[in-house]
């Protein structure tokens, strides 16, 4: 409870190594394509196919292009 928000992440994050990355590629509504890496991802479920990644947000507050993209599309890849 003593760590911060990036403190935890920076633990979280060298606790599992190595870390598999997934490529997000996701499509603005305008067309423009976006591919980022997530290392927090996993399979969730087989029944029904389930996965999981984990988008943060700006400093500010604001969604970053992916997450923004999937809103706005309700769709994207995983690699």
């Amino acid at each position: 409870s003593k760590l911060s928000v990036n403190e935890i992440y920076k633990l979280m994050i060298s606790a599992i190594v190595p870390r598999p990355i997934a490529w997000v590629s996701t499509q603005s509504k305008d067309g423009k394509l976006n591919l980022a890496p997530f290392s927090y991802f996993n399979a969730v479920s087989s029944e029904p196919a389930t996965i999981l990644f984990c988008i943060t947000r700006k400093p500010d507050g604001s969604m970053k292009d992916t997450e923004r993209n999937v809103v706005e599309t309700r769709e994207f890849v995983v690699n």
